[in-house]
């Protein structure tokens, strides 16, 4: 650079690493167990689940005031009860029948 130029000395370009081959997407912290399909399985099933609910338990009151007959809301909510409670019976023979197969192995 000749004295009295105005142009200082350009930077250095900078240096950018292009990542390894294979390299995985690294989760730490609160996002780290999104790292195993199975919980991003049970992740997604699980928002499914709470929107149709949320939907479900919006839209309920407002068809009630629609005209829809109160019964109908009534049927729609011991239905999914029911349904709870047979999951519910389902898990419990299951463990049932888990314990028995269990202490017939043993003994």
């Amino acid at each position: 650079m000749a004295s009295g130029d105005p142009t200082p000395n350009p930077a250095p370009p900078a240096v950018t690493r292009a990542p390894a081959a294979g390299a995985e997407l690294r989760l730490g912290g609160t996002l780290a167990a999104f790292r195993y399909r199975n919980y991003r399985l049970y992740f997604v099933g699980q928002f499914v689940l709470m929107t149709g609910a949320w939907l479900f338990a919006g839209a309920m009151p407002i068809g009630s005031l629609l005209g829809a007959l109160a019964r109908w809301w009534g049927a729609s909510r011991a239905i999914a009860a029911a349904a709870v409670a047979i999951l519910a019976a389902g898990s419990l023979v299951f463990r049932a029948s888990q314990r028995e197969r269990a202490a017939r192995q043993a003994g």
